[in-house]
Formats: C-alpha cells, sequence, structure tokens
C-alpha cells in the first residue's frame, strides 16, 4: 500500500523469484529500488519466460482495471487473464509497480488440489503447534 501511494500507482501487486515461473503471470521490469520495480510488460504464463519474477495474487488497483478488464479479450485458456490487463495498463502510459517478497517471507500457493492440501497443512501445523497464541 505505501509503494501505490508513494508513487501514485494505478495498480500495485507482489512479485516473487521462483525457479521456474511458467505457470504465472511474469513481468519484465526496471528496479528502481531494492525490491521496488516500474513493471515494463507483464505477460501470462510464458513459454520463455523474460525474468523469473512471478507475479503473486496481492494487488491493489485503482478502478481504471475495470476499464481495462472490459477491454481485454479473452487469453491464456480462453479467460480474460488478469495479468493481460494490467499489460493493457502499461500500454496506456499509467504507473504500474510490483514490490519483491524476500526469500524468507512464506507464500502460500492455493492455485491447485496439492498446493491447497500443503497450503492447509501447513497453516495447520503453524496454527497448532504450540507456538502460537491463538486468540
Amino acid at each position: 500500500m505505501r509503494i501505490y501511494d508513494r508513487f501514485n500507482a494505478d495498480a500495485a501487486f507482489i512479485v516473487q523469484e521462483i525457479k521456474d515461473p511458467r505457470q504465472y503471470g511474469v513481468i519484465e521490469a526496471d528496479e528502481i529500488e531494492k525490491g521496488i520495480y516500474k513493471v515494463k510488460a507483464a505477460v501470462e504464463k510464458p513459454e520463455k519466460p523474460p525474468t523469473n519474477l512471478a507475479i503473486m495474487p496481492i494487488y491493489i488497483f485503482h478502478p481504471i482495471i475495470f476499464k481495462a478488464l472490459e477491454r481485454t479479450p479473452p487469453g491464456k485458456g480462453g479467460e480474460i487473464q488478469l495479468t493481460d490487463a494490467i499489460q493493457r495498463l502499461i500500454e496506456w502510459n499509467l504507473n504500474v509497480y510490483a514490490v519483491q517478497l524476500s526469500s524468507s517471507d512464506v507464500r502460500l500457493d492455493v492455485g491447485g488440489p496439492e498446493t491447497y492440501w500443503e497450503a492447509l497443512s501447513m497453516s495447520y501445523r503453524y496454527f497448532c503447534s504450540g507456538s502460537k497464541t491463538r486468540t
């Protein structure tokens, strides 16, 4: 939220370095400060990713994203892809920024049955381990 406000962004989201980001939206960007990127391009599930910076599903958008979605044709999988709408914002010369998760940040993927189960199990172990106080 701080980056969104600070740079008067039209979109801001989280990215993380992924070894093989072909199953994600991926960005090309200029790093303007450590871990903060001005996004130049966004592509959904590329066969040859331009970087290893994958978009994570934590976004802040100006309402202009709805106009971009309206003008975005179906992409990968025959669906309107949010990544394609982000690319449209970039094409409109709007301010799109990304913030990189640190390697110590935990990311729980719930995009498929196996990863959902893994995230659920990890969450359960974390909250039921007795090391944290539940309120």
